[in-house]
């Protein structure tokens, strides 16, 4: 008898991840087969405005962006602005939802 276990990684990059999320257009235009995002991956959104937030939102899916700020050093009120202006189901989304399933 065998045992198979299926463990899946979750990965949470912080600052959009540096902005990786804005080359997969880019990836595709060059012929990669595979950019789509891992389903064990999420996105911080430490003092990203609204216009990265929406891009990451497109490029990602809503479910894989969570809250995160760059607190002392910025003020958190910058990031939930900006998330505000996306949506408030997106800002509940990322500061409620998205993080009890990423921590449950």
């Amino acid at each position: 008898m065998h045992l198979r276990l299926s463990v899946l990684l979750v990965a949470v990059f912080a600052m959009l991840a540096g902005g990786a999320p804005f080359q997969l257009e880019r990836l595709r235009a060059r012929g990669a087969e595979e950019t789509a995002v891992h389903p064990g991956v999420y996105l911080e959104t430490s003092s990203y405005g609204s216009s990265a937030l929406r891009l990451c939102l497109e490029a990602c899916g809503r479910e894989r962006i969570v809250f995160g700020s760059d607190v002392p050093v910025v003020d958190a009120a910058v990031t939930l602005s900006a998330l505000a202006a996306v949506g408030d189901d997106v800002l509940a989304l990322v500061r409620s939802e998205n993080p009890a399933r990423l921590f449950a």
